[in-house]
């Protein structure tokens, strides 16, 4: 009910969802939302908008959709296709709100779609970042004040602004997340537990009604992902300033470089922005070299049909060192 109403609409809101209803969020952030709002629905199988990702501003625009969602890989998706259909019809100015769920949002990319799809009526505002698990009930967190045109809606962590001054070649656009939902309680703590200062990177930890108590007959799991005082362990780095959450990665994706952290979620985000590089089959991760136990970054992706590999590899290369401030060990394709 507390995420409902962070969202605007009522009795002639009209939503389209096109995620499997087995899928967290298909089922309580869409469908259930819709039930809640009394509204209209247009449920569409998966397979028919990825397909084709064009059909689902075709739907928008024929059904007079107010609301809709997806996964970051998707908006990627329409910002590739778009610009081959700019005598398309489109009218999108009854899209209020389109959310940006399930992994990290790429603000550039949504930048570059918002301008894309300005002449068909699109509103400015209208992506909202959200975070949230299938443990929370999906979205808890809401970001309604998201400024999609220019990217920089999120504010950098104390390290990262620090290693940007050094001139460590880095400069992450992480974006605000917003603030949680009534009745959810949040902590960013560091290796020992230990809550961190405001505006500092640690680990996230959220605990509230809308917070799964356990692990069905899991006590292993229970035990990794549940504090004594009843914490859920996230998995998630995150920080937090004047009340708002930024997520910065997953505990897991983190590349150490001479002391320094790098998400590798942020090396696939500046990778994808490559127009040779195919969108959302981008894969980066920590190696730990056998011998030295040095931590190397190693990517996979795959090139655009129709382009040679050799010259996209050293792109990538060229694109991660200026961007990130990293050299790659080993470059897939």
């Amino acid at each position: 009910e507390a995420g409902v109403m962070q969202l605007d609409g009522g009795a002639r809101d009209v939503q389209l969802n096109w995620m499997p209803l087995e899928h967290a969020a298909g089922i309580l952030m869409s469908h259930l939302r819709g039930v809640c709002r009394l509204g209209e629905q247009v449920q569409v199988a998966p397979g028919h908008i990825l397909a084709d990702p064009l059909v689902w501003l075709d739907l928008i625009d024929k059904y007079r959709v107010n609301y809709t969602w997806a996964p970051q890989f998707a908006y990627s998706l329409l910002g590739n296709l778009v610009p081959t259909r700019e005598d398309a019809p489109w009218d999108l100015s009854c899209l209020r709100q389109s959310i940006n769920a399930g992994e990290m949002l790429n603000a550039r990319a949504i930048g570059q779609l918002t301008s894309q799809l300005a002449e068909f009526g699109l509103r400015p505002d209208v992506f909202v970042p959200v975070w949230g698990m299938a443990e929370t009930c999906s979205g808890v967190f809401y970001n309604l004040d998201f400024a999609a045109t220019d990217g920089t809606s999120g504010v950098p962590a104390e390290s990262d602004a620090r290693a940007e001054e050094e001139g460590a070649g880095r400069a992450p656009k992480f974006v605000a997340l917003g603030r949680p939902i009534p009745g959810l309680e949040v902590l960013v703590v560091d290796d020992d537990g230990q809550v961190v200062p405001e505006g500092q990177v640690g680990h996230l930890q959220v605990r509230g009604a809308c917070v799964t108590r356990e692990y069905f007959r899991n006590p292993a799991a229970n035990g990794e992902s549940f504090t004594a005082d009843g914490w859920f362990r996230t998995g998630d780095l995150a920080h937090v300033r004047d009340g708002v959450v930024t997520m910065t990665g997953r505990a897991k994706q983190i590349l150490i470089v001479n002391g320094l952290n790098f998400d590798l979620s942020e090396v696939e985000a500046a990778i994808e922005e490559l127009p040779d590089v195919e969108t959302s089959f981008t894969a980066a991760w920590a190696h730990t070299h056998p011998g030295t136990g040095e931590e190397q970054a190693v990517v996979f992706f795959v090139p655009r049909a129709g382009r040679p590999a050799g010259p996209v590899v050293d792109a990538i290369r060229a694109q991660v060192l200026r961007r990130i401030g990293i050299r790659l060990h080993a470059v897939i394709p």
